[in-house]
């Protein structure tokens, strides 16, 4: 009984102060404890059951981490914003997060931001009667001739031809 309060303290520590979701506690393993006559046999079951929440807690924490990161890009991919930057506010160093980022999201984060930055483009060329320009400006693009070239590039039709449907 001890031993099903204390996953159940876990659980909630886990939910609440790491914002990790955990599933309630397996049946069979309250079956299994139950069925314990020495207390070797609680410890085995204690530690395999430990062990997979283990293996949960460091998937959600690398997921965790690549979900703020997109989330800062989310929300700043309008400013000059760096895999440095993103690494301090995440106290992370930048390699590991690079690496974990291209693991985790399949997109390498310089790629992530720039497809962040052109379908907002996208969107703004087709919905706003902006200007160029001013799109470019507005998704973070100080160069209009660096955002024309990367936006044929990643869409095959300059922004005007995206924009008239060419």
């Amino acid at each position: 009984q001890k031993c099903l309060e204390w996953i159940l303290n876990l659980h909630s520590v886990l939910r609440d102060k790491y914002a990790i979701a955990m599933n309630q506690i397996p049946m069979s393993l309250w079956e299994d404890l139950e069925q314990c006559e020495q207390l070797e046999q609680v410890k085995e079951l204690m530690m395999t059951y430990l062990m997979s929440v283990a293996k949960k807690i460091a998937g959600s924490h690398s997921n965790a981490i690549i979900e703020k990161a997109k989330h800062l890009l989310e929300t700043t991919y309008t400013q000059n914003i760096s895999l440095q930057s993103v690494a301090d506010q995440l106290a992370i160093h930048p390699v590991w997060l690079s690496q974990l980022f291209k693991k985790e999201a399949g997109i390498n984060f310089l790629d992530y931001i720039t497809e962040l930055r052109i379908e907002q483009s996208k969107k703004l060329l087709r919905d706003s009667q902006l200007k160029i320009y001013e799109i470019a400006e507005s998704v973070g693009y100080q160069d209009l001739q660096y955002f024309g070239k990367l936006f044929k590039k990643r869409t095959g039709q300059t922004p005007k031809e995206y924009r008239y449907g060419k």
